[in-house]
């Protein structure tokens, strides 16, 4: 009994063995016109195929016909200045003032005045700067006595470079005996002031000197040289 067990066992294992040999035929046959692919062919060519892609270059884009190129505009560069202090405006006078005193016309240094006296002063001044002196110039009182309430009297008349003009200016003589001084310059249409000489800042003058005021009388000589004998 134990040998026709065995024997049914080899039988069994033959048995088996060629029923997979045939379905591993039936499935790796398939069709016999069209056999498919090996397993390990179709890994590859799907390795070939991704490095295929890999290698390609990478195309610029070609625009279509009449596509319009946009067009770059160029900026330009301011210019610098060379020196940071030429871009700063320095106002720049356009003209000097400057005069000169031509001579005293009247009331000369020391005149001698009564007190109270109304008396006009004038000088001839010479227009010898590069500006025009137009009417909204004038001779301004500057310092010492102003004997007289004008602080200042317009020009006259436009005065070109070059040319000369008389200027006057009404004054009162003090009450007080004694020797006065008063100083004046020329104003510009700005205010500023200037005046005579080599660098154009001194001042024109006028100087009297106020006299005593004489001793009143009664009219009776020998009383009156009784007060004063100096009287003859």
């Amino acid at each position: 009994m134990l040998k026709h067990k065995s024997s049914f066992i080899l039988f069994l294992f033959v048995f088996t063995l060629l029923s997979a040999c045939s379905g591993l035929k039936l499935v790796s046959g398939g069709s016999s016109n069209n056999p498919g692919p090996k397993p390990t062919q179709a890994i590859a060519n799907i390795m070939n195929s991704q490095s295929t892609l890999a290698v390609l270059p990478t195309q610029t884009p070609v625009p279509p016909p009449n596509t319009p190129q946009p067009v770059i505009i160029l900026s330009p560069t301011p210019i610098q200045a060379a020196d940071s202090r030429d871009a700063t405006l320095q106002p720049t006078p356009s003209c000097t003032n400057r005069a000169e005193l031509i001579k005293h016309l009247n009331i000369f240094d020391n005149a001698a005045l009564d007190a109270g006296q109304v008396f006009a002063k004038l000088w001839r001044i010479k227009n010898t700067g590069t500006c025009v002196w137009t009417t909204d110039y004038a001779l301004a009182f500057y310092s010492g006595e102003q004997m007289g309430e004008q602080p200042s009297i317009p020009i006259p008349s436009v005065v070109q470079p070059g040319e000369m003009v008389d200027l006057r200016v009404d004054l009162v003589a003090p009450l007080i005996q004694a020797s006065f001084t008063g100083n004046w310059v020329l104003k510009d249409a700005s205010g500023n002031n200037f005046g005579v000489g080599e660098m154009g800042n001194q001042s024109i003058s006028v100087t009297i000197v106020v006299k005593p005021t004489p001793v009143p009388t009664s009219g009776c000589v020998a009383c009156d040289r009784g007060r004063n004998p100096e009287i003859p």
